[in-house]
């Protein structure tokens, strides 16, 4: 917005004002500058009030543009996929996370095993294993 009065005016008004210099003429031209100008600011402010959103006119905004975009979404026109059939109880046990989880439990067992009767124990539990798994004493 462009000052009321020219630049050069209005800095030569600014120092006679400043000095005490000012008749009754240059303050009565400085009040009508201040007066218009404060009348083209608040005719601005005005505008750009009359032109702000409203809580509702952004909702709709917002609600519109869904539906647009909701109508041309490639997702929305594809066929809905089959259900997934849920795995059964052989399929969750002979998972690759259920062999890690046997295998690290068949360690950690392993281990405090060996750790509470030795290498002697160890032996002995292999050989009952080895009796079970083969079906009989070897």
């Amino acid at each position: 917005m462009s000052d009321i009065m020219a630049d050069n005016q209005t800095e030569a008004v600014l120092s006679l004002l400043d000095r005490g210099e000012a008749d009754d003429k240059t303050r009565d031209k400085v009040s009508a500058a201040l007066l218009r100008s404060q009348t083209k600011v608040l005719d601005e402010l005005s505008k750009i009030q009359d032109n702000l959103w409203t809580l509702d006119k952004l909702e709709s905004l917002v609600d519109k543009r869904h539906t647009v975009l909701c109508s041309q979404c490639p997702l929305r026109a594809a066929p809905a996929p089959a259900a997934k059939k849920e795995p059964g109880w052989l399929a969750l046990l002979l998972s690759s996370e259920s062999i890690r989880y046997f295998v690290l439990i068949l360690v950690l067992v392993w281990a405090v095993i060996y750790i509470k009767t030795g290498a002697e124990g160890v032996d002995a539990i292999r050989g009952a294993a080895r009796a079970t798994v083969t079906g009989g004493v070897k």
